[in-house]
């Protein structure tokens, strides 16, 4: 019941006043006169909202301005404010333009002219309100907090209807009511979809680029409201590779009291099927990778211990989500699980628990899906967001009770005046904007006190009375195809890159941040697999920069030595490397494997050690790898001719050469001897050969 009146006279002299005024227009005898009653369906594509008041105090003043360029110079313009609605589904029926129920008052119709006599093309309207008798000159009194539904009508001049639009008025209770309020934790998503260039870097086309820095500037102008903002650290990233002249990120790094960040992954993965596919650790390096991006773009580190549960994430990916830190989450109203025992409304503005795919308990809120789903995209984006504002004035009026609070986590596509018309709203609470103050309805909050400030609903295990635990709905987890081992490749790759500048971090992060960015789930599977080979094509015009000669041939003279090796360090950065030998004929006194640092655009002369196992020509095998041995950078072959005799072979030389002297002189002694037996002159028988 909106006015009431205690006593027959009082009532009378009240309408005949209010009559003469014209401030009110009561029903006829009989059923309520509805708006459709009196003017039947008609379209709100006419005019839009511009600005309104988001809520009320007892005596302040509802204002609302509106544009028409469509209308007719003839059309005339008036408000009527009906009954309060009772449910949220009813309050969603009445922007619909129906169940408006009866009217409790109208303005006169006015032309254009008289509501915008400046010709801005803004037509504004004031109706003054009262909690008591007399009625404010013409306003309205109401006595009772709620919301109402305010129908703009556009009629011609024979009366006809040309459009119609539905918003509401948040009325306000006194300050005096001890009415607790409604915790509200809202949640601004800064995101926006990655798309792959020809070459397949990442890259945000200008739309998304250009809406995104618009919701970051509309996160700016509220730095002592209490929300949360969760951003996407590819988002931030490839805004600030863009050449603009500003900086799109200034808004975030000014110190901000009231806001908290939320941590995430990199890229918006699709984490059910991540895990499904055994990548677990690469969701965890996904969900180090945003962590680090966002405290290096914007000087503090997010808060790790809050998650959204997209529909991607299953009570599988939940669990790694809790191996990384995760404590709580933030559920999609429309992904619970209905319950048998008791409503869905009576514990949405209640704490429960969600279960992981191990049975480990996290702490989980609802996020309102309905008021999250009216800031997307609209043509009519103010209008969007004081409708949002009106469905928590009716969470709070429906769930009434100490410690009840909401999350609302806006979608990444919210229109940036929806979200501004929302965030103007949670800033002016108490309805100081209207005039006159009174009892908010709501409190903002960040997340972290969201679950503080909320009690928890509690169910029955085992005959005992815990916290309530629900289930939730995802997505079924699909086939990653050939990316998980695409990935585990440009991984290996990078490691490696990583290990060979390890003190260059400004070459390797955006081949690091390329990878990271492939698993976003808005890339096909080609896109994807282009956008890892750019980051290892990247990756190899770094290892490309260690330049080693040609094949080239050494001699050594003796059975040791050593073979002078130059490498060429391109980088303007200090690269460590391992330098591996192979020969099978030459030993090194100082091992095969050697660390080397190679100072930058500086060529580095190695003398290496060797030992020749034999002589002749031989090859030596070079080959630069990545420190931490996993990655070929470079290689080259000497070979080795080896002009001296090795120490087996020289034995073996002497043993033969005395050997022979030993035989030389044994037979030169037999000789002689024999000579001395045999006289100087022989005298032969005549039948001998010399005879």
């Amino acid at each position: 019941m909106i006015i009431r009146f205690q006593r027959p006279f009082a009532m009378l002299a009240v309408l005949l006043c209010l009559a003469v005024a014209g401030s009110l227009v009561f029903p006829r005898s009989g059923s309520a006169q509805t708006e459709e009653a009196q003017t039947g369906a008609a379209p709100a594509e006419t005019f839009t909202i511009i600005d309104q008041s988001s809520w009320v105090g007892p005596t302040g003043t509802f204002t609302v301005s509106f544009a028409a360029p469509g209308a007719a110079s003839d059309t005339t313009f008036s408000l009527n404010v009906h009954n309060p609605v009772s449910t949220r589904d009813q309050l969603l029926q009445t922007a619909r333009g129906t169940q408006l129920g009866g009217v409790l008052f109208s303005t006169p119709q006015r032309n254009r002219s008289e509501l915008d006599p400046g010709s801005t093309g803004r037509l504004t309207v004031s109706i003054p309100l009262g909690d008591r008798y007399p009625t404010p000159t013409d306003g309205l009194v109401l006595f009772e907090k709620g919301v109402y539904p305010v129908a703009i009508r556009a009629t011609g001049p024979d009366g006809e209807n040309r459009g119609r639009l539905v918003t509401h008025l948040v009325r306000l209770g006194a300050t005096t009511a001890s009415a607790p309020t409604l915790a509200v934790g809202a949640v601004v998503r800064l995101d926006a979809p990655v798309a792959a260039a020809l070459d397949g870097s990442p890259y945000l086309e200008d739309p998304e680029a250009e809406a995104a820095a618009r919701r970051i500037a509309v996160v700016g102008k509220y730095p002592t409201v209490r929300f949360t903002i969760l951003p996407s650290p590819q988002t931030l990233r490839l805004l600030t590779s863009r050449t603009n002249a500003e900086d799109p990120l200034e808004p975030l790094r000014v110190p901000a009291p009231g806001h908290q960040l939320l941590g995430s992954t990199y890229a918006p993965i699709p984490a059910g099927s991540w895990v499904a596919s055994g990548l677990d650790s690469s969701f965890g390096t996904q969900f180090a990778g945003g962590a680090a991006t966002v405290g290096a773009l914007l000087g503090s580190p997010p808060d790790g211990r809050i998650a959204f549960l997209d529909p991607s994430i299953t009570p599988d990916a939940l669990g790694v989500l809790r191996g990384n830190g995760v404590e709580s989450v933030l559920v999609p109203s429309d992904r619970l699980d209905p319950l048998n025992d008791r409503s869905d409304e009576a514990t949405l503005t209640q704490r429960f628990d969600v279960r992981t795919g191990t049975g480990d308990l996290l702490d989980a809120i609802a996020s309102d899906s309905r008021i999250a789903e009216l800031l997307a995209a609209t043509e009519d984006p103010v209008l969007a967001g004081h409708i949002a504002l009106a469905q928590l004035a009716m969470v709070h009026l429906q769930q009434q009770g100490a410690a009840r609070g909401i999350a609302v986590v806006l979608p990444d596509n919210a229109d940036p005046v929806a979200l501004d018309t929302f965030l103007a709203g949670l800033a002016d609470s108490s309805g100081a904007g209207s005039g006159a103050v009174g009892a908010p309805m709501i409190s903002p909050v960040t997340a972290s006190d969201l679950f503080l400030a909320t009690d928890a609903a509690l169910g029955t295990t085992n005959g005992r009375r815990t916290t309530l635990v629900r289930t939730f709905e995802s997505d079924q987890p699909f086939s990653l195809g050939e990316y998980p081992d695409q990935l585990l490749a440009a991984g290996i790759f990078l490691d490696g890159v990583r290990s060979l500048v390890p003190d260059s971090p400004e070459l390797v992060d955006p081949i690091s941040a390329t990878i990271l960015s492939s698993g976003s789930a808005t890339l096909d599977p080609e896109e994807q697999g282009g956008m890892l080979a750019h980051a290892v094509t990247q990756a190899a015009l770094i290892t490309s920069q260690i330049v080693v000669p040609a094949e080239q041939v050494v001699t050594l003279t003796s059975s040791s030595g050593l073979i002078p090796l130059t490498i060429e360090n391109r980088l303007s950065v200090r690269a460590r490397v391992r330098i591996v030998f192979n020969s099978p004929k030459l030993d090194f006194p100082d091992g095969p494997v050697l660390d080397q640092v190679l100072e930058p655009a500086t060529t580095t002369r190695i003398d290496v050690a060797v030992t020749t196992k034999a002589s002749g020509a031989f090859p030596l095998d070079v080959a630069i790898r990545s420190a931490d041995n996993a990655l070929p950078v470079a290689s080259t072959r000497f070979t080795v001719r080896s002009t001296s005799v090795s120490g087996f072979g020289l034995f073996i030389s002497i043993g033969a050469g005395l050997f022979l002297l030993l035989w030389w002189i044994r037979h030169f002694r037999t000789s002689r001897r024999a000579g001395k037996l045999m006289p100087a002159t022989a005298e032969f028988p005549e039948d001998h050969p010399h005879g």
